[in-house]
Protein backbone atom coordinates (compact mmCIF):
# COMPACT_ATOMS: atom_id res chain seq x y z
CA UNK A 1 0.00 0.00 0.00
CA UNK A 2 1.33 3.12 -0.92
CA UNK A 3 2.80 5.23 2.38
CA UNK A 4 0.52 8.56 1.22
CA UNK A 5 -2.66 6.58 1.13
CA UNK A 6 -4.04 6.43 4.75
CA UNK A 7 -4.97 3.02 6.94
CA UNK A 8 -8.86 2.80 7.16
CA UNK A 9 -10.14 1.85 10.17
CA UNK A 10 -10.71 -1.66 11.69
CA UNK A 11 -11.27 -2.29 15.37
CA UNK A 12 -12.00 -6.10 15.53
CA UNK A 13 -10.42 -7.55 18.56
CA UNK A 14 -10.10 -11.24 18.88
CA UNK A 15 -12.60 -13.60 20.66
CA UNK A 16 -11.24 -15.11 23.46
CA UNK A 17 -11.14 -18.84 22.60
CA UNK A 18 -13.04 -19.80 25.67
CA UNK A 19 -16.08 -17.91 24.27
CA UNK A 20 -15.77 -19.32 20.95
CA UNK A 21 -15.32 -23.15 22.62
CA UNK A 22 -18.91 -22.35 24.69
CA UNK A 23 -20.70 -21.31 21.39
CA UNK A 24 -23.47 -22.78 20.25
CA UNK A 25 -22.92 -23.85 16.82
CA UNK A 26 -24.84 -22.91 13.93
CA UNK A 27 -26.38 -26.69 12.32
CA UNK A 28 -28.90 -25.65 8.78
CA UNK A 29 -32.32 -26.82 9.21
CA UNK A 30 -33.28 -30.53 8.29
CA UNK A 31 -33.63 -31.28 4.72
CA UNK A 32 -33.24 -27.97 3.45
CA UNK A 33 -30.25 -27.42 1.58
CA UNK A 34 -28.52 -24.22 0.82
CA UNK A 35 -28.91 -22.87 -2.89
CA UNK A 36 -26.26 -23.57 -5.42
CA UNK A 37 -25.29 -19.59 -5.52
CA UNK A 38 -26.61 -17.09 -3.58
CA UNK A 39 -26.42 -13.19 -3.01
CA UNK A 40 -27.75 -10.32 -1.32
CA UNK A 41 -26.87 -6.65 -2.49
CA UNK A 42 -28.18 -4.06 -0.57
CA UNK A 43 -29.08 -0.98 -2.72
CA UNK A 44 -27.53 1.44 0.23
CA UNK A 45 -24.18 0.85 1.92
CA UNK A 46 -21.80 2.60 3.33
CA UNK A 47 -18.41 3.24 5.60
CA UNK A 48 -21.19 3.85 8.83
CA UNK A 49 -18.08 4.98 10.56
CA UNK A 50 -15.51 2.52 9.59
CA UNK A 51 -13.27 5.05 7.07
CA UNK A 52 -11.68 7.02 9.75
CA UNK A 53 -13.31 5.12 13.05
CA UNK A 54 -12.19 1.49 14.57
CA UNK A 55 -16.25 0.41 14.70
CA UNK A 56 -15.98 -2.21 11.99
CA UNK A 57 -17.65 -4.63 14.51
CA UNK A 58 -21.00 -1.85 14.53
CA UNK A 59 -20.73 -0.75 10.90
CA UNK A 60 -21.16 -4.52 9.79
CA UNK A 61 -24.30 -5.10 12.05
CA UNK A 62 -25.57 -1.81 10.09
CA UNK A 63 -24.79 -3.77 6.80
CA UNK A 64 -26.69 -6.86 8.24
CA UNK A 65 -29.75 -4.53 8.50
CA UNK A 66 -29.36 -3.34 4.90
CA UNK A 67 -29.64 -6.82 4.04
CA UNK A 68 -33.55 -6.62 4.91
CA UNK A 69 -36.43 -6.31 2.41
CA UNK A 70 -37.67 -3.32 2.21
CA UNK A 71 -33.80 -2.41 3.19
CA UNK A 72 -33.41 -0.76 6.43
CA UNK A 73 -30.84 1.96 6.43
CA UNK A 74 -29.30 3.59 9.80
CA UNK A 75 -27.71 6.90 9.33
CA UNK A 76 -23.69 6.94 9.55
CA UNK A 77 -24.26 9.44 12.72
CA UNK A 78 -26.45 6.92 14.30
CA UNK A 79 -24.33 4.27 13.87
CA UNK A 80 -21.02 6.71 15.08
CA UNK A 81 -23.50 7.79 17.86
CA UNK A 82 -24.18 4.14 19.14
CA UNK A 83 -21.19 2.55 18.76
CA UNK A 84 -19.81 5.59 21.16
CA UNK A 85 -22.77 5.12 23.78
CA UNK A 86 -22.12 1.29 23.96
CA UNK A 87 -17.92 2.21 24.33
CA UNK A 88 -17.59 0.28 20.60
CA UNK A 89 -16.15 2.99 18.82
CA UNK A 90 -12.73 1.82 19.01
CA UNK A 91 -12.09 -1.70 19.66
CA UNK A 92 -15.13 -4.71 20.25
CA UNK A 93 -15.18 -8.34 20.01
CA UNK A 94 -17.65 -9.34 17.76
CA UNK A 95 -20.09 -11.28 20.65
CA UNK A 96 -19.46 -8.02 23.12
CA UNK A 97 -21.46 -5.97 19.91
CA UNK A 98 -23.67 -8.96 19.21
CA UNK A 99 -24.76 -9.48 22.60
CA UNK A 100 -25.52 -5.48 22.79
CA UNK A 101 -27.28 -5.91 20.01
CA UNK A 102 -29.70 -8.48 21.52
CA UNK A 103 -31.83 -6.07 23.40
CA UNK A 104 -30.58 -2.59 22.97
CA UNK A 105 -30.03 -2.05 19.00
CA UNK A 106 -30.22 0.88 16.51
CA UNK A 107 -33.47 2.95 17.15
CA UNK A 108 -34.98 4.81 14.49
CA UNK A 109 -38.42 6.72 15.16
CA UNK A 110 -40.79 4.20 16.86
CA UNK A 111 -38.41 1.56 15.91
CA UNK A 112 -35.93 -0.76 17.38
CA UNK A 113 -34.00 -3.37 15.10
CA UNK A 114 -32.28 -5.68 17.44
CA UNK A 115 -30.48 -8.76 16.58
CA UNK A 116 -31.61 -12.59 16.76
CA UNK A 117 -30.01 -15.52 19.01
CA UNK A 118 -26.85 -15.40 17.77
CA UNK A 119 -24.56 -18.77 17.30
CA UNK A 120 -20.74 -19.49 15.95
CA UNK A 121 -20.47 -20.79 12.37
CA UNK A 122 -17.88 -23.50 11.22
CA UNK A 123 -16.33 -21.10 8.57
CA UNK A 124 -13.74 -23.85 7.00
CA UNK A 125 -16.68 -26.37 5.86
CA UNK A 126 -18.22 -24.54 3.09
CA UNK A 127 -21.45 -26.73 2.73
CA UNK A 128 -21.96 -25.11 6.64
CA UNK A 129 -20.59 -21.73 5.78
CA UNK A 130 -23.14 -21.64 2.64
CA UNK A 131 -25.67 -22.60 4.50
CA UNK A 132 -25.61 -20.14 7.26
CA UNK A 133 -24.64 -17.11 4.13
CA UNK A 134 -28.30 -18.15 2.57
CA UNK A 135 -30.22 -17.74 6.29
CA UNK A 136 -28.52 -14.68 6.84
CA UNK A 137 -24.99 -12.36 6.59
CA UNK A 138 -22.43 -13.99 8.35
CA UNK A 139 -20.19 -11.91 10.75
CA UNK A 140 -16.78 -12.57 10.63
CA UNK A 141 -13.48 -11.42 12.17
CA UNK A 142 -10.62 -11.36 9.79
CA UNK A 143 -6.73 -10.32 9.14
CA UNK A 144 -7.01 -6.80 7.64
CA UNK A 145 -4.19 -6.13 5.80
CA UNK A 146 -4.66 -7.89 2.49
CA UNK A 147 -8.73 -6.76 2.29
CA UNK A 148 -7.11 -3.07 2.56
CA UNK A 149 -4.50 -3.78 -0.56
CA UNK A 150 -7.35 -5.02 -2.36
CA UNK A 151 -9.66 -2.08 -1.54
CA UNK A 152 -7.38 0.42 -2.49
CA UNK A 153 -6.39 -1.54 -5.57
CA UNK A 154 -9.65 -1.20 -6.68
CA UNK A 155 -9.48 2.77 -6.64
CA UNK A 156 -9.62 5.34 -3.58
CA UNK A 157 -12.86 6.59 -4.20
CA UNK A 158 -14.91 7.14 -1.30
CA UNK A 159 -18.19 6.81 -3.19
CA UNK A 160 -19.38 3.42 -2.70
CA UNK A 161 -20.12 0.93 -4.97
CA UNK A 162 -16.64 -0.21 -5.78
CA UNK A 163 -16.19 -3.95 -6.30
CA UNK A 164 -12.46 -5.50 -5.75
CA UNK A 165 -11.11 -9.02 -6.05
CA UNK A 166 -9.68 -11.05 -3.21
CA UNK A 167 -7.14 -13.60 -5.08
CA UNK A 168 -3.92 -15.59 -3.58
CA UNK A 169 -3.93 -14.25 -0.29
CA UNK A 170 -1.67 -15.61 2.47
CA UNK A 171 -2.14 -16.82 6.22
CA UNK A 172 -2.40 -14.43 8.48
CA UNK A 173 -2.86 -14.49 12.11
CA UNK A 174 -3.55 -10.91 13.21
CA UNK A 175 -7.02 -10.72 13.47
CA UNK A 176 -8.07 -7.07 13.81
CA UNK A 177 -11.02 -6.37 11.37
CA UNK A 178 -15.00 -7.88 11.35
CA UNK A 179 -16.44 -7.69 7.71
CA UNK A 180 -19.99 -9.12 6.63
CA UNK A 181 -20.33 -12.24 3.71
CA UNK A 182 -23.63 -12.20 1.99
CA UNK A 183 -22.83 -14.00 -0.64
CA UNK A 184 -21.28 -16.97 -2.36
CA UNK A 185 -21.31 -18.61 -6.02
CA UNK A 186 -18.04 -18.91 -8.48
CA UNK A 187 -16.33 -15.57 -9.39
CA UNK A 188 -17.81 -15.38 -12.59
CA UNK A 189 -21.00 -15.43 -11.53
CA UNK A 190 -20.93 -13.02 -8.43
CA UNK A 191 -18.97 -10.73 -10.90
CA UNK A 192 -22.18 -10.89 -13.38
CA UNK A 193 -24.22 -9.81 -10.39
CA UNK A 194 -22.46 -7.26 -9.09
CA UNK A 195 -21.99 -6.00 -12.83
CA UNK A 196 -18.04 -6.05 -13.02
CA UNK A 197 -15.78 -7.51 -15.55
CA UNK A 198 -13.42 -10.53 -13.82
CA UNK A 199 -9.55 -9.51 -14.06
CA UNK A 200 -7.44 -10.99 -16.07
CA UNK A 201 -5.78 -14.24 -15.01
CA UNK A 202 -8.34 -14.63 -12.36
CA UNK A 203 -10.48 -18.03 -12.99
CA UNK A 204 -13.92 -17.31 -13.20
CA UNK A 205 -15.01 -20.46 -11.98
CA UNK A 206 -13.00 -20.24 -8.60
CA UNK A 207 -15.85 -20.60 -5.81
CA UNK A 208 -16.09 -17.45 -3.60
CA UNK A 209 -17.62 -15.56 -1.26
CA UNK A 210 -19.49 -11.91 -1.88
CA UNK A 211 -17.95 -9.66 1.56
CA UNK A 212 -18.60 -6.20 2.82
CA UNK A 213 -16.50 -4.16 4.64
CA UNK A 214 -15.50 -0.25 4.02
CA UNK A 215 -18.57 0.96 1.94
CA UNK A 216 -17.91 -1.92 -0.84
CA UNK A 217 -18.83 -5.60 -1.83
CA UNK A 218 -15.79 -7.12 -3.08
CA UNK A 219 -15.67 -10.79 -4.08
CA UNK A 220 -12.54 -12.98 -2.38
CA UNK A 221 -11.95 -17.03 -3.26
CA UNK A 222 -12.27 -19.44 -0.78
CA UNK A 223 -8.44 -20.15 -0.22
CA UNK A 224 -7.63 -16.24 -0.02
CA UNK A 225 -11.01 -16.42 3.25
CA UNK A 226 -9.51 -19.54 4.66
CA UNK A 227 -6.42 -17.40 4.97
CA UNK A 228 -7.70 -14.61 6.71
CA UNK A 229 -10.83 -15.61 8.33
CA UNK A 230 -10.46 -16.33 12.66
CA UNK A 231 -14.21 -16.49 13.59
CA UNK A 232 -17.59 -16.68 12.27
CA UNK A 233 -21.35 -15.87 13.54
CA UNK A 234 -24.55 -16.22 12.30
CA UNK A 235 -27.92 -14.19 13.92
CA UNK A 236 -31.09 -16.29 13.53
CA UNK A 237 -33.02 -13.88 12.48
CA UNK A 238 -30.84 -11.33 11.40
CA UNK A 239 -32.80 -8.47 12.37
CA UNK A 240 -35.69 -8.25 14.95
CA UNK A 241 -38.34 -5.16 15.09
CA UNK A 242 -39.11 -4.39 17.66
CA UNK A 243 -42.16 -1.59 17.24
CA UNK A 244 -44.90 0.23 19.15
CA UNK A 245 -46.89 -1.32 16.11
CA UNK A 246 -49.78 -1.91 19.56
CA UNK A 247 -51.00 1.43 20.53
CA UNK A 248 -53.51 3.18 22.25
CA UNK A 249 -53.82 0.12 24.48
CA UNK A 250 -56.53 -0.60 26.72
CA UNK A 251 -56.83 -2.71 29.76
CA UNK A 252 -59.59 -4.11 30.47
CA UNK A 253 -59.33 -3.53 34.12
CA UNK A 254 -61.78 -5.54 36.92
CA UNK A 255 -62.27 -8.59 33.84
CA UNK A 256 -59.51 -11.16 33.14
CA UNK A 257 -59.19 -14.62 32.04
CA UNK A 258 -56.27 -17.18 32.05
CA UNK A 259 -57.05 -17.97 27.88
CA UNK A 260 -57.06 -15.74 25.13
CA UNK A 261 -59.71 -13.49 24.64
CA UNK A 262 -62.07 -13.43 21.02
CA UNK A 263 -63.45 -10.09 19.45
CA UNK A 264 -65.35 -8.86 16.89
CA UNK A 265 -66.98 -5.94 14.92
CA UNK A 266 -70.12 -5.58 14.28
CA UNK A 267 -71.75 -1.81 13.77
CA UNK A 268 -68.49 0.38 14.98
CA UNK A 269 -68.82 -2.00 17.72
CA UNK A 270 -65.79 -3.67 18.99
CA UNK A 271 -67.25 -6.75 21.35
CA UNK A 272 -64.88 -8.85 23.11
CA UNK A 273 -66.07 -12.37 24.45
CA UNK A 274 -63.79 -14.82 26.83
CA UNK A 275 -64.43 -17.07 29.92
CA UNK A 276 -64.14 -16.68 33.56
CA UNK A 277 -61.17 -16.33 35.56
CA UNK A 278 -61.96 -19.35 38.46
CA UNK A 279 -64.77 -20.04 36.84
CA UNK A 280 -66.54 -20.84 33.37
CA UNK A 281 -69.02 -18.71 32.67
CA UNK A 282 -69.04 -16.91 29.20
CA UNK A 283 -68.86 -13.21 29.04
CA UNK A 284 -69.55 -10.69 26.17
CA UNK A 285 -68.86 -6.42 26.30
CA UNK A 286 -68.51 -4.15 23.92
CA UNK A 287 -66.81 -0.57 22.95
CA UNK A 288 -68.70 1.88 21.07
CA UNK A 289 -65.62 4.01 20.72
CA UNK A 290 -62.78 2.04 18.56
CA UNK A 291 -61.82 0.56 21.75
CA UNK A 292 -61.07 3.15 23.89
CA UNK A 293 -63.66 2.06 26.69
CA UNK A 294 -65.55 -1.39 26.96
CA UNK A 295 -68.49 -1.39 28.87
CA UNK A 296 -71.87 -3.18 29.15
CA UNK A 297 -70.77 -6.75 29.81
CA UNK A 298 -72.96 -9.59 29.88
CA UNK A 299 -72.40 -13.24 31.71
CA UNK A 300 -74.22 -15.88 30.88
CA UNK A 301 -74.84 -19.57 32.53
CA UNK A 302 -73.20 -20.80 29.40
CA UNK A 303 -70.05 -22.25 30.36
CA UNK A 304 -67.13 -23.65 29.10
CA UNK A 305 -63.21 -24.24 30.26
CA UNK A 306 -62.23 -23.24 27.05
CA UNK A 307 -62.14 -19.47 25.61
CA UNK A 308 -65.47 -19.37 23.23
CA UNK A 309 -65.05 -17.51 19.32
CA UNK A 310 -67.13 -14.72 18.34
CA UNK A 311 -68.02 -13.24 14.93
CA UNK A 312 -70.44 -10.95 12.69
CA UNK A 313 -72.27 -12.66 10.36
CA UNK A 314 -75.40 -11.76 8.56
CA UNK A 315 -75.83 -8.24 10.59
CA UNK A 316 -75.53 -10.32 14.09
CA UNK A 317 -73.02 -11.58 16.49
CA UNK A 318 -72.65 -15.43 16.98
CA UNK A 319 -70.90 -17.35 19.90
CA UNK A 320 -69.08 -20.10 19.68
CA UNK A 321 -67.65 -22.44 22.30
CA UNK A 322 -67.06 -26.54 23.27
CA UNK A 323 -69.04 -28.03 26.05
CA UNK A 324 -68.42 -27.90 29.95
CA UNK A 325 -67.78 -31.69 31.23
CA UNK A 326 -68.46 -32.78 27.42
CA UNK A 327 -66.76 -32.03 24.20
CA UNK A 328 -69.71 -30.79 22.33
CA UNK A 329 -69.57 -27.60 20.05
CA UNK A 330 -72.31 -24.92 20.62
CA UNK A 331 -73.08 -22.15 18.17
CA UNK A 332 -75.41 -19.55 19.50
CA UNK A 333 -76.58 -16.04 18.56
CA UNK A 334 -75.69 -12.97 21.04
CA UNK A 335 -79.01 -11.04 21.70
CA UNK A 336 -78.00 -7.24 21.67
CA UNK A 337 -81.07 -4.69 22.41
CA UNK A 338 -79.97 -1.14 21.91
CA UNK A 339 -77.03 -1.16 24.17
CA UNK A 340 -77.51 -3.92 26.41
CA UNK A 341 -76.40 -7.32 25.91
CA UNK A 342 -79.35 -9.47 26.69
CA UNK A 343 -78.31 -12.98 26.38
CA UNK A 344 -77.69 -16.34 24.16
CA UNK A 345 -80.40 -17.18 21.63
CA UNK A 346 -80.92 -20.00 19.46
CA UNK A 347 -78.23 -22.59 21.05
CA UNK A 348 -77.36 -25.40 18.66
CA UNK A 349 -75.25 -28.23 20.73
CA UNK A 350 -73.56 -30.24 17.38
CA UNK A 351 -72.62 -33.57 17.55
CA UNK A 352 -69.64 -32.96 16.49
CA UNK A 353 -66.82 -32.80 19.51
CA UNK A 354 -63.55 -30.96 20.14
CA UNK A 355 -61.21 -30.51 23.06
CA UNK A 356 -60.17 -27.19 21.93
CA UNK A 357 -61.84 -24.15 21.34
CA UNK A 358 -63.75 -24.19 17.59
CA UNK A 359 -63.86 -21.05 15.55
CA UNK A 360 -65.92 -19.29 13.33
CA UNK A 361 -65.77 -16.58 10.44
CA UNK A 362 -68.78 -15.61 8.30
CA UNK A 363 -68.46 -16.23 4.51
CA UNK A 364 -70.92 -15.78 1.52
CA UNK A 365 -73.79 -16.03 3.50
CA UNK A 366 -72.82 -18.52 4.66
CA UNK A 367 -70.99 -19.14 8.99
CA UNK A 368 -68.38 -21.19 8.95
CA UNK A 369 -67.49 -23.41 12.27
CA UNK A 370 -63.76 -25.07 12.15
CA UNK A 371 -62.26 -26.94 14.36
CA UNK A 372 -60.04 -29.68 15.42
CA UNK A 373 -60.93 -33.34 16.22
CA UNK A 374 -61.32 -35.28 19.53
CA UNK A 375 -59.41 -38.29 19.73
CA UNK A 376 -57.36 -37.00 16.63
CA UNK A 377 -55.74 -33.47 15.22
CA UNK A 378 -57.80 -33.62 12.00
CA UNK A 379 -59.03 -30.21 11.16
CA UNK A 380 -62.62 -29.78 10.47
CA UNK A 381 -64.90 -27.27 8.56
CA UNK A 382 -68.16 -26.89 7.91
CA UNK A 383 -71.25 -24.39 7.86
CA UNK A 384 -74.85 -23.12 8.15
CA UNK A 385 -76.92 -21.45 5.31
CA UNK A 386 -79.38 -20.64 7.80
CA UNK A 387 -78.32 -18.53 10.59
CA UNK A 388 -76.56 -21.56 12.70
CA UNK A 389 -79.32 -23.15 12.95
CA UNK A 390 -78.13 -26.22 11.36
CA UNK A 391 -74.46 -27.28 10.28
CA UNK A 392 -73.34 -29.45 7.78
CA UNK A 393 -71.28 -30.15 4.63
CA UNK A 394 -68.72 -30.82 6.84
CA UNK A 395 -65.00 -31.39 5.30
CA UNK A 396 -62.24 -32.92 6.93
CA UNK A 397 -58.78 -32.27 6.15
CA UNK A 398 -55.66 -34.72 6.22
CA UNK A 399 -54.02 -31.17 7.79
CA UNK A 400 -53.33 -31.77 11.21
CA UNK A 401 -52.79 -29.49 14.31
CA UNK A 402 -52.47 -30.62 18.17
CA UNK A 403 -54.04 -26.67 18.32
CA UNK A 404 -57.35 -25.22 17.62
CA UNK A 405 -56.99 -23.68 13.76
CA UNK A 406 -58.55 -20.24 13.05
CA UNK A 407 -60.90 -18.93 10.65
CA UNK A 408 -61.05 -16.19 8.24
CA UNK A 409 -62.89 -14.41 5.61
CA UNK A 410 -61.86 -11.62 2.97
CA UNK A 411 -63.43 -10.11 0.30
CA UNK A 412 -62.97 -12.72 -1.97
CA UNK A 413 -61.96 -16.08 0.11
CA UNK A 414 -62.00 -18.02 3.03
CA UNK A 415 -58.83 -18.78 4.86
CA UNK A 416 -57.71 -21.05 7.48
CA UNK A 417 -54.73 -20.93 9.83
CA UNK A 418 -53.07 -23.07 12.23
CA UNK A 419 -49.70 -24.83 14.24
CA UNK A 420 -48.05 -27.73 12.67
CA UNK A 421 -47.77 -30.96 13.87
CA UNK A 422 -44.82 -32.04 15.52
CA UNK A 423 -43.42 -28.92 14.88
CA UNK A 424 -44.47 -25.40 15.66
CA UNK A 425 -44.36 -23.47 11.69
CA UNK A 426 -47.35 -21.52 11.20
CA UNK A 427 -49.51 -22.46 8.42
CA UNK A 428 -52.32 -20.19 6.20
CA UNK A 429 -54.59 -21.88 3.99
CA UNK A 430 -57.57 -21.48 1.22
CA UNK A 431 -60.45 -23.01 2.33
CA UNK A 432 -61.98 -24.56 -1.16
CA UNK A 433 -65.94 -24.03 -1.70
CA UNK A 434 -67.12 -25.44 -4.41
CA UNK A 435 -70.99 -24.98 -4.75
CA UNK A 436 -72.68 -26.20 -1.63
CA UNK A 437 -69.33 -28.31 -0.83
CA UNK A 438 -66.23 -27.87 1.12
CA UNK A 439 -63.60 -29.57 -1.41
CA UNK A 440 -60.12 -29.17 0.48
CA UNK A 441 -57.47 -26.62 1.58
CA UNK A 442 -55.17 -25.23 -1.39
CA UNK A 443 -52.46 -22.90 -1.69
CA UNK A 444 -51.08 -23.64 1.42
CA UNK A 445 -47.97 -21.44 2.45
CA UNK A 446 -46.06 -22.83 5.45
CA UNK A 447 -44.49 -19.83 7.15
CA UNK A 448 -40.55 -20.12 9.04
CA UNK A 449 -42.66 -18.09 11.63
CA UNK A 450 -43.26 -20.70 14.55
CA UNK A 451 -45.37 -20.45 17.66
CA UNK A 452 -46.32 -22.85 20.11
CA UNK A 453 -49.76 -21.91 20.34
CA UNK A 454 -52.56 -20.99 17.87
CA UNK A 455 -52.11 -18.06 15.20
CA UNK A 456 -54.97 -15.72 14.18
CA UNK A 457 -55.91 -14.30 11.14
CA UNK A 458 -58.05 -11.29 10.02
CA UNK A 459 -58.60 -9.87 6.92
CA UNK A 460 -59.26 -5.82 5.23
CA UNK A 461 -60.87 -6.14 2.20
CA UNK A 462 -58.22 -9.01 0.83
CA UNK A 463 -54.73 -7.63 3.02
CA UNK A 464 -54.40 -10.83 5.18
CA UNK A 465 -52.89 -9.66 8.85
CA UNK A 466 -51.40 -13.24 10.83
CA UNK A 467 -50.81 -12.72 14.65
CA UNK A 468 -48.90 -14.96 16.77
CA UNK A 469 -46.94 -15.01 19.88
CA UNK A 470 -43.22 -15.84 19.73
CA UNK A 471 -41.63 -19.55 20.22
CA UNK A 472 -39.39 -19.01 23.03
CA UNK A 473 -40.82 -15.48 24.15
CA UNK A 474 -43.81 -13.97 24.24
CA UNK A 475 -43.65 -10.82 22.11
CA UNK A 476 -47.16 -10.24 19.72
CA UNK A 477 -46.15 -10.52 16.42
CA UNK A 478 -47.98 -9.71 12.89
CA UNK A 479 -47.05 -9.87 9.15
CA UNK A 480 -49.27 -9.26 6.09
CA UNK A 481 -50.31 -10.58 3.11
CA UNK A 482 -51.54 -9.11 -0.38
CA UNK A 483 -51.50 -11.88 -2.56
CA UNK A 484 -54.02 -14.11 -1.16
CA UNK A 485 -51.66 -15.35 1.50
CA UNK A 486 -48.94 -16.98 -0.47
CA UNK A 487 -46.70 -15.05 0.77
CA UNK A 488 -46.29 -12.87 4.15
CA UNK A 489 -43.98 -10.26 4.75
CA UNK A 490 -44.36 -6.82 6.52
CA UNK A 491 -43.56 -8.31 10.24
CA UNK A 492 -43.56 -6.33 12.96
CA UNK A 493 -42.67 -7.47 16.72
CA UNK A 494 -44.37 -5.70 19.61
CA UNK A 495 -42.79 -5.02 22.89
CA UNK A 496 -46.61 -6.54 24.25
CA UNK A 497 -46.91 -10.21 25.44
CA UNK A 498 -48.71 -12.92 25.98
CA UNK A 499 -47.95 -16.54 27.16
CA UNK A 500 -51.50 -17.06 25.30
CA UNK A 501 -51.91 -16.50 21.65
CA UNK A 502 -53.80 -13.52 20.44
CA UNK A 503 -57.20 -12.93 18.59
CA UNK A 504 -58.29 -10.06 16.07
CA UNK A 505 -60.33 -8.49 14.56
CA UNK A 506 -61.12 -5.45 11.73
CA UNK A 507 -63.25 -2.36 11.62
CA UNK A 508 -63.15 0.87 9.32
CA UNK A 509 -59.64 -0.15 8.04
CA UNK A 510 -58.15 -0.81 11.02
CA UNK A 511 -56.99 -3.94 12.79
CA UNK A 512 -57.75 -4.21 16.43
CA UNK A 513 -56.06 -7.07 18.43
CA UNK A 514 -56.51 -8.50 21.88
CA UNK A 515 -54.92 -10.62 24.38
CA UNK A 516 -55.03 -11.59 28.08
CA UNK A 517 -51.74 -9.99 30.34
CA UNK A 518 -48.34 -11.14 30.69
CA UNK A 519 -47.68 -12.53 34.38
CA UNK A 520 -51.56 -11.13 34.94
CA UNK A 521 -55.04 -12.37 33.17
CA UNK A 522 -55.68 -8.98 32.69
CA UNK A 523 -58.23 -8.13 29.03
CA UNK A 524 -56.16 -5.91 26.59
CA UNK A 525 -57.03 -4.47 23.58
CA UNK A 526 -55.41 -2.75 20.59
CA UNK A 527 -55.16 -1.10 17.11
CA UNK A 528 -52.47 -2.27 15.10
CA UNK A 529 -50.26 0.82 14.32
CA UNK A 530 -49.95 1.56 10.38
CA UNK A 531 -52.77 -0.84 9.39
CA UNK A 532 -54.87 0.70 6.53
CA UNK A 533 -51.84 2.61 5.65
CA UNK A 534 -47.96 1.34 4.55
CA UNK A 535 -46.66 2.56 7.79
CA UNK A 536 -46.67 -0.82 9.49
CA UNK A 537 -42.38 -1.99 9.71
CA UNK A 538 -40.95 -4.52 7.53
CA UNK A 539 -38.83 -7.36 7.77
CA UNK A 540 -37.73 -9.67 5.67
CA UNK A 541 -34.31 -11.35 3.59
CA UNK A 542 -33.90 -10.25 -0.22
CA UNK A 543 -31.74 -12.89 -1.89
CA UNK A 544 -30.93 -13.77 -5.50
CA UNK A 545 -31.13 -17.60 -5.62
CA UNK A 546 -30.78 -19.34 -8.97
Amino acid sequence: MPESIRRLGRGATPTPRSVMAGATPFRSKAGIGAPPVFLVKPAQISFWGNYSNGDCVTAEEAFAKACNSPEIFISEQDIIAWASAHGVLNGATLPQVLQFMQNDGFKEGDNTYDDGPYSSVDWTNAGTLQSAIATGPVKIGVAGDQLETAWWGAGSSQAGGKTWFGTGFHNDANEDHCVSLCGYGSIGWLAQQLNVAVPSGVNPNSQAYALFTWDSIGIIDQPSLLAITHEAWIRTPTTVIKSQFLFDKVTVTNNTTQLTPSIAALNNRIYIAWKGDGNDNLNVMYSADGGVTFGNKYTSNETSPQAPFICAHNGNLYIAWKGDGNDNLNVAEVVVSGSNITGFANKRTLGDTSPKSPSLASFGGRLYLAWKGDGNDNLNVMYSADNGNTFGHKYTSNETSPQAPGLCASSSNLYITWKGDGNDNLNVAQVVVSGVNITGFANKAILSETSPVSPCLGADGNTLYLLWKGDGNDNLNVRSSTDGGRTFVNKATSSETSPQGPSVCTMNGTVYVAWKGDGNDFLNVARVAGTGTSAMELTEATAVLV
